[in-house]
């Protein structure tokens, strides 16, 4: 394999995930591949789908900004580590970039 197929984040708006979402950017634009943005929600602490709509789109425009060319945007209902982890595991492939979350559990 040359390359990977393409990169994938989570992210929730946090500073922590969007650290993670403009380095993915950045990779994907320089591997030339498609970055897919995943932001899942569960209707908690006011997570709802208009709430994951706007994370979501800021999270476009940072990877845009970062480099990333081709940029999906994915959002899901469930919890977030779980989805990610199920779309990573669909996808074993791609490159999977995260933030911290958990680290501080």
């Amino acid at each position: 394999m040359e390359s990977y197929p393409g990169v994938l984040v989570g992210t929730d708006g946090s500073t922590d995930a969007t650290v993670a979402v403009r380095l993915g950017g950045m990779l994907a634009g320089r591997l030339g591949v498609t970055l897919e943005i995943l932001t899942a929600y569960d209707g908690d602490d006011g997570r709802d789908r208009a709430w994951a709509e706007e994370v979501n789109a800021g999270a476009v425009a940072t990877a845009k900004e970062a480099g990333a060319e081709d940029v999906k945007a994915n959002i899901t209902t469930g919890d977030g580590p779980d989805v990610l982890l199920e779309t990573a595991n669909a996808h074993p492939e791609r490159l999977v970039v995260v933030g911290s979350s958990g680290l501080s559990k």
